[in-house]
């Protein structure tokens, strides 16, 4: 079996030690630079520029979120912040919230 060359390998993901007092910037910087987190970083920096240059944020979300109460810690807080123009969801989310507020009752 042939070895690999340099050509093929990729650069190498150096993390820094975090101590809890970064910033949300700064921790994504440090621990956030492969595979998925490199992914949430990413997001991050889109949303952050989308914010700062007050784009049209559009929200999209499929699934099951009430079963998670993504609603009440997440999405609710974002509408209420403003940072929400645009919501476009599926059926699932409808049902299941009012399948939550009919069992509240």
């Amino acid at each position: 079996m042939k070895r690999l060359t340099k050509k093929l390998v990729g650069k190498k993901v150096v993390a820094e030690q975090i101590n809890g007092s970064e910033t949300t910037a700064e921790l994504f910087e440090k621990a956030f630079g492969a595979f998925g987190a490199r992914e949430v970083k990413n997001a991050y920096k889109i949303i952050k520029h989308m914010i700062e240059k007050d784009h049209t944020i559009v929200l999209a979300f499929s699934g099951a979120m009430t079963p998670a109460d993504f609603g009440a810690s997440c999405i609710v807080p974002f509408i209420k912040a403003g940072y929400v123009d645009i919501i476009t969801t599926t059926g699932a989310n409808l049902y299941h919230d009012m399948q939550r507020l009919e069992s509240d009752n």
